[in-house]
């Protein structure tokens, strides 16, 4: 029967409405936004042992407890350690085992011999390592990385700086401190003062010059092995080339300092008739122990300068900001001041800096078991390396920061601070692929120049015969 034409008008409004509301339906399933699929989180629990000598839970608490709110189930337990030869034999003993430290301190100058002993942090590729390259001071980089690979993070660059004692400069006439070893000159006849009929120092202007040993059988120069190679530094020398991977110890200054494109025509002695600036470096030093020449300030007869300077017979000393603490611990109304380590060419400054790091042990790489530990560490230590965990620490510790932005800060704050924060960006070091053995060597010099009687050219040759022979040898543990 044939529906009245009414009818069939609303069934074909039917039939359209609803091939209508069908094919809207199927579109919008087809092209609504959906949602963001959620990743679960991994929530399995995860213990980071690290190991630390220096700057323990007092140190680092806030940053764990910042960590652990983005990663709640990840929980760090610093171990402390005393730091000496046998911290790293069990270091090594233990990642040999596939056991140890998750994550471990080592100083910077370790990198060379204990890296096949690290897994990288994957964190830091393309532009998080081109951040890493540009926000960091220059020797931080350098020292931490290897083939564009981060292999540590540190928070801060110590560095040689110049303490002076206020009062014996007061005393003797001296209104400003030196800013270069011209300046210095002018002062040594002022500060020195000698025993009557005597060689020997009541007080001495700088404590610079010996090495090998004292009279009493103890170097009385603490880190002669970081003083010697700032002055080759200063004079425009180097120890290693790093572009061409070779050692230049000894050799002559080039027209450019060889691993900075700076250059100096300054010259600690211009009329000393031995071309190089490694021994007009070394010359210069040894002055100052030579009771023959007008720089003459210390000898072997001198004490232990930390404990001179200390008890107010020492009007300056080069040391690193470590050093503010045993003053307030041993003498806390020592008039002191710290200002930058005098340089030779002021338009040429360098320092020399250290730091201790943390890098991840190589077993979470190696282990599939601990694949979670590894992405944890490696994130962690990331995560110490971003801007604000790195005020946290320098705050804390008063240390010369290592990231830049926070050096910048530094450089408006606190007296001292700003010296040393200065110097994070100008500090230098060398390569050691045996450290115990390389810093041997600047003792073993003035062994023998001072007690064997060999001219200072040949004990110099000497050592860079010894410091070849290690480049050559190659990376070596500590023993």
């Amino acid at each position: 029967m044939q529906l009245p034409l009414f009818l069939q008008n609303r069934r074909n409004q039917i039939i359209t409405g609803v091939a209508a509301l069908l094919i809207i339906t199927t579109t919008a399933v087809i092209f609504w936004p959906k949602a963001p699929m959620v990743v679960p989180v991994d929530s399995t629990p995860v213990t980071l042992t690290w190991w630390k000598p220096f700057y323990g839970s007092e140190t680092y608490g806030d940053s764990i407890d910042d960590f652990k709110k983005l990663y709640p189930n990840v929980t760090i337990q610093i171990v402390t350690q005393k730091y000496d030869t046998s911290y790293y034999q069990n270091l090594i003993a233990d990642i040999a085992k596939n056991a140890g430290p998750d994550i471990f301190t080592l100083r910077n100058d370790d990198l060379p011999a204990y890296k096949e002993y690290m897994t990288p942090i994957r964190q830091f590729q393309n532009a998080t390592l081109a951040e890493y390259k540009t926000e960091f001071a220059d020797l931080v980089v350098r020292e931490t990385m290897d083939r564009d690979k981060v292999y540590a993070i540190t928070s801060y660059i110590d560095n040689l700086q110049l303490y002076y004692n206020k009062s014996i400069l007061s005393q003797n006439g001296v209104a400003i401190v030196p800013s270069t070893w011209n300046e210095m000159n002018g002062q040594l006849s002022k500060l020195n003062k000698r025993d009557a009929n005597s060689l020997n120092f009541s007080q001495s202007a700088i404590s610079l010059g010996t090495g090998g040993r004292s009279l009493d059988g103890d170097q009385n120069i603490n880190r002669l092995q970081d003083i010697l190679p700032l002055l080759i530094f200063q004079q425009g020398g180097q120890l290693f080339d790093y572009q061409e991977n070779r050692p230049i110890f000894g050799q002559a200054k080039n027209a450019q300092q060889i691993n900075s494109g700076l250059s100096t025509s300054q010259d600690f002695d211009s009329n000393v008739d031995k071309e190089g600036p490694t021994y007009k470096a070394m010359r210069f030093y040894a002055d100052f122990a030579d009771p023959t020449t007008n720089r003459y300030s210390w000898n072997n007869a001198s004490p232990n300068n930390v404990d001179a300077f200390v008890e107010g017979k020492l009007a300056y000393i080069l040391h690193y900001s470590y050093l503010q603490d045993t003053i307030e611990s041993r003498n806390s109304r020592l008039q002191y001041g710290v200002a930058p380590v005098p340089q030779l060419d002021i338009n040429f400054k360098k320092t020399y800096g250290f730091f201790f790091m943390d890098g991840i042990n190589r077993n979470l790489e190696r282990d599939a078991t601990k694949a979670r530990k590894r992405e944890a560490a490696e994130r962690f230590l990331y995560f110490l390396s971003l801007p604000e965990q790195q005020r946290k620490f320098v705050t804390k510790t008063s240390l010369p920061a290592a990231r830049k932005t926070i050096v910048s800060e530094q450089l408006n704050g606190d007296e001292k601070l700003r010296v040393f924060a200065a110097g994070s960006l100008y500090s230098d070091n060398y390569y050691k692929p045996n450290v115990q053995a390389t810093e041997k060597i600047w003792n073993d010099l003035f062994e023998r120049f001072w007690y064997q009687g060999q001219p200072l050219d040949a004990s110099l040759k000497k050592a860079v015969i010894e410091y070849n022979t290690i480049i050559n040898n190659g990376p070596k543990l500590r023993n």
